[in-house]
């Protein structure tokens, strides 16, 4: 079972299964509702349908801390972006991992626990210049959601994460700002050891374009570690295994307008990373 789930421009009944789930939207409700426009991209501000969703395992993890931002010059102003007809949100959930908690508390060993900042956004696509403006604004954020979680009074690790559609591919002047502003992709420092191009592409042709690998898991180590060489992680944490995997969902070829699809409920495949955290 997964323990971490997001998406983006979700909608719809979502299944009883997902009750084991907590749920961190910023529109504040539990499931999609017909308040949620249909349109994803809705200028209503608070209510467009970028919910870019976070899911964690109830039983794992507690949520200790929630946190909304938005892609913009003025990133905690609701509903901005890079000049945008809707806002470009990223929703953040800090959680405390219960598991580690228990075995501390039961074992009254000195364990230091990891906190996860965990954060889903979509980044806008076909314009690099906006993309490049949303790396600054993330990394910014992140830089101070590190400081002001690192120097608190608790003696936790801590892994930031984010992840979701960023629109585009490794090599690309994006993916290598990421990698300047201290991001570090999971795939580059997964066990596997596997290049990128042997990872299959992250879309899924709905409408006839060209595929290609624009979803990530990124790990945030910090704008010191922001240079390609840095590929390493704290020692609290390995990345076992990623894995993009297609949603299935339907036994037949539908069609909806200018694309169709087949067995499957999304246009991207889900990037699955499987992590361990070491106590």
């Amino acid at each position: 079972t997964d323990d971490l789930m997001n998406a983006q421009t979700s909608r719809g009944k979502l299944s009883d299964i997902y009750d084991r789930y907590g749920l961190f939207n910023r529109n504040g409700e539990s499931y999609p509702t017909s308040k949620w426009p249909d349109n994803a991209f809705s200028t209503i501000v608070g209510k467009d349908g970028e919910h870019n969703s976070i899911w964690y395992d109830k039983k794992r993890f507690k949520a200790i801390k929630n946190v909304t931002f938005w892609l913009s010059r003025t990133p905690n102003i609701a509903g901005s972006s890079f000049d945008e007809v809707t806002g470009r949100v990223v929703n953040c959930v800090l959680l405390h991992d219960r598991l580690c908690i228990a075995t501390r508390d039961h074992t009254k060993n000195d364990v230091q626990c990891t906190n996860i900042m965990y954060c889903s956004t979509h980044f806008p696509a076909g314009n690099a210049t906006r993309q490049l403006w949303s790396v600054d604004t993330l990394s910014q954020m992140f830089s101070e959601f590190q400081h002001d979680l690192t120097t608190d009074a608790t003696n936790d690790k801590l892994l930031m994460m984010v992840s979701g559609d960023f629109n585009s591919a490794p090599g690309s002047d994006t993916h290598n700002a990421m990698i300047r502003s201290g991001f570090v992709d999971s795939r580059h420092v997964s066990q596997e050891s596997k290049p990128i191009h042997a990872y299959r592409n992250t879309t899924n042709d709905w409408y006839g374009g060209k595929d290609a690998v624009i979803d990530y898991v990124w790990i945030y180590l910090g704008r010191q570690h922001g240079l390609p060489k840095s590929y390493f992680l704290p020692n609290n944490v390995e990345v076992v295994s990623v894995r993009h995997v297609k949603i299935t969902c339907c036994n037949s070829r539908l069609n909806s307008g200018s694309f169709s699809f087949e067995g499957t409920a999304s246009d991207h495949l889900m990037v699955i990373t499987d992590f361990s955290l070491i106590y």
